[in-house]
């Protein structure tokens, strides 16, 4: 895997989707290389580390971290641009009221609860948010010991797609890397 500016940035800022740990940031680096992105939506604000490194790869856009844990909005905020969000992923009415705040979104990167079920439920609630143009990141999708847990993500996500035409008729593609998954909306 080519590693990129994102890459470097991951690894400054001490993400786990640098190279040396889950790897994901240089293929997302294929995908959203020169992309125009305005408002980044990332779920699950661990340390803040991606927060930071999204601000410096998107230099004008908004970032918007949304954690379950009331403790992250106490943290220092590094910028104007990055606005912390008090909420949990498997929640339709949190995710409701985030997308209230801040949609529409050019990139929403689900690092949340890791649960099959609360990314299903961000993909419907979150993916007419998305703008057009704009991508969803799944990641540690086999976060468990099973190891089949990626296929059967990707089964229920197809699934989904079947059972909700708002999904199906709106992605582009899905991409599927080493525990993520990238879809990008027509």
């Amino acid at each position: 895997m080519a590693r990129g500016f994102l890459d470097y940035l991951g690894k400054f800022y001490g993400t786990d989707k640098a190279s040396g740990h889950h790897d994901y940031l240089g293929f997302y680096e294929r995908f959203l290389d020169g992309a125009a992105v305005k408002t980044v939506l990332e779920i699950g604000v661990g340390e803040g580390g991606s927060l930071k490194m999204w601000a410096d790869y998107f230099p004008h856009a908004t970032i918007v971290g949304m954690d379950k844990d009331e403790g992250k909005r106490e943290r220092k905020v590094w910028s104007d641009r990055i606005k912390l969000w008090t909420g949990d992923q498997a929640n339709e009415e949190h995710l409701i009221g985030l997308s209230c705040a801040h949609a529409p979104f050019d990139l929403i990167n689900d690092d949340g609860g890791h649960g099959a079920e609360e990314q299903l439920t961000s993909l419907r609630v979150l993916w007419p948010h998305l703008a057009r143009g704009g991508f969803y990141l799944l990641e540690d999708i086999i976060h468990d010991q099973a190891g089949d847990r990626l296929a059967e993500l990707c089964r229920r996500i197809m699934r989904e797609q079947e059972g909700d035409d708002r999904i199906a008729s709106t992605c582009e593609f899905a991409a599927v890397f080493h525990g993520t998954i990238v879809m990008r909306k027509k």
